[in-house]
């Protein structure tokens, strides 16, 4: 077996499957070099429902809970008889969640899948409430599949309006203090904007202020989720009576009143920070060679970041093609799930199913 063919494999990829260290052996490079090409990149069941439809259930599901409740009030039920609404939301992440990794394992295109991997985590939401149960999944098939090989800002703005981070980050109920909701009592909410710069972009100790988290945070008041109800539709809805009216001053650019375009262009600017840059760069680098980045293959990545303005597909080329990614000596360890993965994925497809 070629060391090269097993790093391609194994350190690019989630381990080889029956037949690919051959195919990696001959040109390793262009083997992983040809995944970034594929269409689909990466396939999912569409038999299973994306966050539309899930909204619309959650919506139906809390209607019947009312009407339970009213039923129970005046004695026409009890309480034995409860609506299977919790079950949904459990069942509903079961099936994505277990798609996700079934997928992960049957593909051709490992390469793509660890780096969906790499922004689930870099965009991670929890899935310990019922709603968060239900739709958090549906972020990385979504937001960041859709985005995987395209600029990071797209991937960033399709992120933050995603119902799962709209909800998780509470930024559904953010409200500007002189908005026409403010002024009957709802006010802002930080979490998203500091969770934004904090770690999305620029990071931590990258010198951004209170003041530019609480900016950031008006920038995008009244980026809410619809009620399908109400709304007549799912996922991102723009609550102008929320947004908080007047120009915005973020890391030292002013960014005039025009409702939903402010924070868009808020979030575009700090995409392409040399912070956000360096951050996303130096995480990559982490996740797919070694714990510890070396700073030469960083600055490659940096450069051809700032060169293509956050091509994500061109920065992969440059740290694929980079001779610091193929040292021979181990470089990481690798994680339980990806040690799993990596285990069905040398048995072969005959070897995997949904009981497995």
């Amino acid at each position: 077996m070629s060391i090269q063919a097993s790093i391609a494999t194994n350190r690019f990829g989630l381990g080889a499957k029956p037949g690919e260290i051959k195919h990696a052996t001959l040109e390793p490079k262009n083997w992983l070099l040809a995944q970034l090409n594929t269409k689909p990149l990466l396939e999912f069941d569409k038999s299973l429902p994306n966050s539309e439809q899930i909204g619309i259930k959650l919506e139906e599901l809390r209607k019947e809970k009312r009407a339970f409740k009213k039923q129970v009030k005046e004695n026409l039920s009890n309480s034995k008889n409860k609506p299977a609404g919790k079950k949904y939301h459990r069942q509903i992440m079961r099936k994505l969640t277990t798609d996700t990794l079934k997928q992960s394992i049957l593909s051709d295109n490992s390469l793509n899948w660890r780096l969906l991997d790499f922004f689930s985590n870099h965009f991670s939401v929890s899935t310990k409430s019922p709603i968060m149960a239900a739709i958090g999944p549906t972020l990385e098939r979504e937001a960041i599949a859709d985005n995987l090989l395209g600029k990071f800002e797209d991937m960033l703005l399709a992120v933050v309006k995603h119902p799962a981070m709209l909800i998780y980050l509470n930024n559904e109920k953010s409200f500007g203090e002189n908005s026409r909701a403010g002024k009957k009592g709802k006010g802002l909410n930080e979490n998203l904007a500091r969770e934004i710069l904090e770690l999305h972009t620029m990071g931590i100790n990258s010198g951004y202020s209170q003041t530019d988290v609480i900016e950031l945070a008006k920038g995008i008041t009244g980026w809410s989720v619809a009620r399908p109800k109400k709304d007549n539709h799912s996922g991102f809805k723009f609550r102008a009576y929320g947004h908080e009216p007047g120009d915005r001053k973020l890391l030292n650019k002013t960014y005039k009143s025009n409702g939903l375009e402010q924070g868009e262009a808020m979030l575009v600017d700090i995409a392409r920070r040399p912070e956000t840059v360096v951050h996303l760069c130096n995480k990559l680098v982490s996740h797919f060679i070694q714990d510890i980045p070396e700073p030469q293959l960083v600055d490659k990545m940096v450069k051809t970041w700032m060169k293509t303005q956050g091509d994500i597909k061109q920065v992969m080329i440059t740290m694929i093609n980079s001779q610091e990614s193929w040292k021979n000596t181990p470089q990481k360890f690798k994680t339980p799930r990806e040690h799993l993965v990596s285990t069905y994925r040398a048995f072969g497809k005959n070897k995997f199913s949904d009981r497995s």
